[in-house]
């Protein structure tokens, strides 16, 4: 798994997480998770940690959010753009 996380003055946002696809269906989400969220409360001092979701997560990422004790402060319906800084054919 990954994670990438940024600690902006106590409150630590986990900005990424994610399996390799190799590594889905095999329970790994769950532990890798703990890791990640557990790390997140090492960096410095801190006073929360939060993620954002998206329904372009995997389906299971939001109960797997919750079982590690994460839980939902908002919802947005925002549109998604049809391509992420980055991903437009020809750029590099």
């Amino acid at each position: 798994g990954y994670g990438e996380l940024i600690n902006r003055d106590g409150d630590v946002e986990i900005l990424s997480f994610g399996l390799l696809a190799s590594s889905i269906g095999k329970g790994l989400g769950g532990p890798s998770l703990e890791l990640v969220v557990r790390y997140s409360w090492t960096i410095g001092a801190v006073d929360h940690v939060w993620l954002h979701t998206c329904e372009q997560d995997h389906p299971r990422a939001l109960a797997n959010y919750q079982r590690c004790g994460f839980e939902i402060y908002d919802t947005k319906n925002d549109p998604v753009p049809e391509t992420r800084p980055g991903t437009s054919p020809g750029v590099v």
